[in-house]
């Protein structure tokens, strides 16, 4: 059984992953883990990947996930994960492989879970996991590369494993691969449950080599700052080199502001966005906000922000009506985290659904960060002649080399929501890998609706008291998501920010 994760729009990508129980017996089994709840039968791992030419996007991944408990002197092939285009680039096409077990790119261990001190070997001649490729006779026959055309070891770093020159595009058709698994054990090997991942990359064209954010950073002479490169260093270029997309991509940068680290990434809309809230605390220190650390226009004089900020126990909200469009406000809820529950009940006014953001059992990127009426998530004193329908103000609070998202067009929550076919609900996908959009609800003197809902500014006012807002929910009134729902500029809403 087969079930679809995630379909995009103009990068369209379908990922299923296979789990194995019980030695010898493969029967059905579902897995709920942070990437869903996926469910194979007869043992195959999956992952389709199905990639458009003629666009500007042109990589995205699949990955095979493997688990069975082993016992010493067993042995089991496995076949199944699929990679297919669908439309032919002329300039052809490549596959990369790398081994990703426990989310890490380059490890190649079948980990023995709960006991890692009896991982399984996975170098050299005796490796006891391999894998290799083969051409499916639904299309034209790819080029296996590097020896993978029969078992090889997983590797350890970027790898080709086929290739395709095509010298004319076709609207349909394409050129498929496949690739089996061979996972043995030596006579001494324990007894547990083991567990290891492998990453793909599709490629287009064919002659280029997967370039992560990491590296984009690097191949643009950026320097690293406390061990990080810095939010502020991001410029189209780091972007635009970059070819891998989603968790591929992801890195974390840090905001010079205040020192705070953030997962971004590249993603399918072809734009570098956060991939959690904003957490900058305003300053007020005179001329602190400037061209250089901020995002607002390079000539402009130093910014000193009069906000009123909130503290975990100061919790009022000054100003209501007119008044919210001149004052900026923001509230701080502490080091907390969206626990991943969503909720159907609507107006949860409570602090149901957070964790603490240091525990184990966080996932970082919920972190809840600060809610900001428009007013301060457009960075001015005053926003009161900010009031015309879709004039956008070209600044914000994001950091330098950052933007809040426009109401529609490139940039836009609009762009995104569509590219990654994105859904609300407890079924959808648009709190998941890569995009991570905490249910973080709003804050208008007390908190609402975290675990039920998402609020996210853009940079857009809708009309003298309403800006746009991306808004999604889960409810017994429905899921949806609206790119361009109006919200009242006095709530405290979340910020993403997208690179410029």
């Amino acid at each position: 059984m087969k079930k679809k994760i995630l379909s995009l729009g103009i990068i369209s990508v379908c990922l299923f992953f296979g789990v194995i129980v019980a030695k010898g017996a493969f029967a059905t089994t579902c897995v709920t883990d942070e990437d869903g709840t996926t469910c194979t039968e007869s043992g195959s791992i999956n992952a389709s990947v199905i990639i458009p030419s003629a666009c500007s996007f042109t990589v995205t991944e699949g990955s095979g996930t493997y688990r069975e408990m082993m016992t010493n002197n067993s042995s089991v092939e496995i076949t199944g994960s699929t990679f297919k285009t669908i439309c032919n680039d002329p300039n052809g096409f490549a596959v990369y492989a790398v081994g990703f077990s426990n989310r890490e790119i380059g490890n190649t261990d079948l980990v023995a879970l709960g006991y890692e001190e009896d991982n399984i070997k996975t170098d050299g001649e005796d490796s006891y996991w391999k894998m290799k490729i083969s051409g499916v006779a639904t299309g034209p026959m790819p080029t296996i590369e590097n020896g993978f055309d029969s078992y090889h070891n997983i590797p350890a770093e970027y790898t080709k494993i086929a290739s395709r020159a095509f010298t004319t595009p076709a609207v349909s058709g394409g050129s498929s691969i496949s690739v089996s698994y061979n996972i043995t054990t030596s006579a001494t090997q324990a007894n547990h449950e083991y567990e290891g991942a492998v990453k793909y990359v599709l490629v287009h064209p064919g002659s280029l080599t997967p370039v992560s954010l990491e590296e984009s950073f690097a191949n643009n002479g950026k320097q690293k700052y406390n061990g990080y490169y810095k939010m502020q260093d991001m410029n189209s270029d780091i972007c635009s080199e970059t070819t891998l997309y989603g968790s591929m991509s992801e890195t974390q940068l840090i905001d010079i502001r205040d020192n705070k680290i953030y997962y971004v990434t590249k993603l399918e809309d072809g734009n570098c966005w956060m991939t959690q809230n904003l957490d900058h605390d305003i300053v007020t220190t005179p001329n602190f906000y400037t061209s250089f650390n901020t995002d607002i226009p390079e000539g402009t004089s130093p910014l000193t922000m009069n906000t009123a900020t909130y503290s975990i126990d100061d919790t009022t909200w000054l100003y209501y009506g007119i008044e919210s469009r001149r004052y900026p406000e923001s509230y701080d809820p502490g080091n907390i985290c969206w626990d991943g529950d969503i909720d159907n009940r609507n107006d949860i006014s409570t602090w149901d659904h957070i964790v603490d953001c240091d525990m184990p059992t966080a996932n970082n990127h919920y972190s809840l960060g600060n809610y900001y009426n428009w007013t301060a998530a457009v960075v001015m004193n005053n926003s009161i002649n900010y009031s015309l329908e879709t004039e956008d103000v070209d600044q914000s609070i994001c950091p330098a080399g950052w933007r809040l998202p426009i109401y529609s067009g490139n940039k836009s929550y609009d762009q995104l929501v569509n590219s990654l076919n994105l859904t609300a609900g407890i079924d959808g996908n648009i709190h998941t890998d890569p995009i991570y959009f905490a249910y973080s609800g709003s804050w208008v003197g007390e908190p609402h609706n975290i675990g039920h809902m998402g609020n996210y500014w853009s940079n857009t006012p809708s009309s003298i008291n309403y800006a746009y807002r991306l808004e999604f929910i889960s409810g017994d009134d429905g899921n949806y998501v609206i790119t361009q729902s109006e919200g009242n500029r006095v709530n405290g809403n979340s910020v993403r920010c997208v690179a410029r």
